[in-house]
C-alpha cells in the first residue's frame, strides 16, 4: 500500500490539484492510499469541495483541527494512526514544520522529487483543456500582432500608439487585459525589445523601437480548468536589419525542423543535441557559461499541463518522449546588438508525429 501526504494550497501546489481535481487558495491537506483520496477543507471550502473534488471522502480541518496544538499535521497524524499508517511519501515541497511534526509522533516520512510522474502523459480530457487555452492564447498574440501594426513611429524611432510612446509595460499591460477577457491568466508576461529580449526571462522595460527584436512569450492558464498554454513569437516594426533577419530565418528553420521530429519515442537529448548542431552548422555560435551567455543556451522544450514548466524535458537533460505527452518546441538565438529571436509552439507527442496546438503564423516584420 502506497500512501502519499500532501499539505499546501492548491493554487500554489499543482499536484494537489491534480490529486482532487479542486482548487483553493488557502491550505489543505490530503492523503492518498493507492489513489484513494482523502481530502482535509477548512470550513470555508468544505461544502464545495464535497460536490466539485475527485475527493473520496472530504473532512472538515477547521473542525478536526480546532483543539490540536498542530492543527493540519495533527489532523493528518490522527487520521494515519486511526488507519494503522506508520510509513508515508511527500512532495520535495512538503512543509519543513509539517514534517517535523510527523516524524516526532513516530511517521516514517521518504520525500519524492516527482511526485505524480504520470502528470506527463496527459489525458485526452486534458488536452482538449490545453487546445483550448492555446486557442485563445493565439487571439491574444494576434491582437498584440494588430496593436504593433497600428504603431506609428516617431522621430526618435519609438513605437508610437494612440499618441503615446509604446512601452514594454503597455504591451503587458494590453496582454494582461486580452487574457482577462478570455478567462485567462498569468502572474507575468515578456514583451522585451532589442539588447533585453537577450535575457529569455526578462520581462521587458522602457519604450519600443522600430526595427529590433520583440520577443513576445505568453504563458497563461485558464481560470476555469487550470490548465497552461505557453507561445513564443518574435515580431519586428518595418523592414528587420539584415543580422536579425538572419537569425530569425535560422530559429524559423530549426524550429519547424524539430516539430517533425516530435513523437512517441524520440530522445529529448537527442532532439536537442540536433538543434545545437544545426547553429553551429550555420554559424551561430553559443557561449553557455559566465555571465554573458549568447547564443542557445537554453533548453529545446518542456512539458506543460498543470505547471507552465514541468516534465518532460526536450535538452541536454531530457528523456524519451511519450504519446500524450504536450510539450513546447522553443529554439533561440540571442545575440547582443545583432538581435534576438524565439519562437515557440506547444505540441501533443503522438504516435507518429506532433499535433500542433499553437495555430499561429510565424512572421517577423510587422508594417
Amino acid at each position: 500500500m502506497e500512501v502519499k501526504v500532501l499539505i499546501n494550497s492548491p493554487q500554489k501546489d499543482s499536484d494537489i490539484m491534480y490529486a482532487t481535481g479542486y482548487s483553493c487558495l488557502d491550505p489543505i491537506a490530503v492523503i492518498d492510499v493507492d489513489s484513494e483520496i482523502y481530502g482535509f477543507f477548512p470550513s470555508t471550502e468544505i461544502g464545495r469541495a464535497s460536490k466539485n473534488s475527485r475527493c473520496r471522502e472530504c473532512l472538515n480541518l477547521t473542525q478536526l483541527g480546532a483543539k490540536l496544538s498542530h492543527p493540519v499535521g495533527g489532523a493528518v497524524l490522527k487520521w494515519l494512526q486511526s488507519h494503522g499508517i506508520h510509513k508515508i511519501s511527500v512532495p520535495y515541497s512538503f512543509p519543513v514544520a509539517e514534517a517535523d511534526f510527523l516524524r516526532s509522533n513516530g511517521v516514517e516520512i521518504n520525500s519524492v522529487r516527482h511526485f505524480y510522474p504520470e502528470r506527463s502523459v496527459k489525458r485526452e480530457d486534458e488536452i482538449e483543456k490545453i487546445r483550448e487555452v492555446s486557442k485563445k492564447n493565439a487571439e491574444v498574440m494576434d491582437c498584440v500582432k494588430t496593436l504593433l501594426a497600428e504603431c506609428g513611429v516617431n522621430a526618435k524611432g519609438e513605437l508610437v500608439h494612440r499618441g503615446a510612446v509604446l512601452t514594454s509595460e503597455d504591451l503587458q499591460n494590453y496582454i494582461f487585459e486580452a487574457f482577462l477577457h478570455r478567462g485567462l491568466q498569468a502572474d507575468s508576461v515578456i514583451a522585451a525589445a532589442g539588447d533585453q529580449a537577450c535575457d529569455p526571462h526578462e520581462n521587458g522595460h522602457g519604450a519600443i523601437h522600430e526595427k529590433e527584436a520583440i520577443v513576445v512569450d505568453i504563458f497563461p492558464y485558464s481560470r476555469i480548468n487550470h490548465y497552461y498554454s505557453d507561445m513564443t513569437r518574435t515580431f519586428c516594426k518595418h523592414k528587420a536589419p539584415q543580422a536579425l533577419q538572419e537569425i530569425y530565418d535560422a530559429v524559423k528553420e530549426v524550429q519547424i525542423d524539430t516539430l517533425s521530429k516530435v513523437k512517441n519515442g524520440a530522445d529529448g537529448k537527442s532532439i536537442h543535441r540536433e538543434v545545437q548542431n544545426f547553429f553551429i552548422s550555420r554559424g551561430f555560435e553559443t557561449c553557455s557559461t559566465g555571465n554573458e551567455l549568447y547564443g542557445f543556451f537554453h533548453g529545446t522544450g518542456h512539458g506543460v499541463g498543470l505547471d507552465c514548466h514541468e516534465e518532460p524535458r526536450i535538452s541536454s537533460g531530457g528523456s524519451i518522449l511519450h504519446s500524450g505527452e504536450v510539450v513546447t518546441v522553443e529554439p533561440g538565438l540571442y545575440y547582443r546588438e545583432r538581435g534576438a529571436v524565439r519562437i515557440e509552439d506547444l505540441v501533443v507527442v503522438r504516435d507518429d508525429s506532433a499535433e500542433i496546438l499553437t495555430e499561429y503564423e510565424k512572421q517577423l516584420v510587422v508594417d
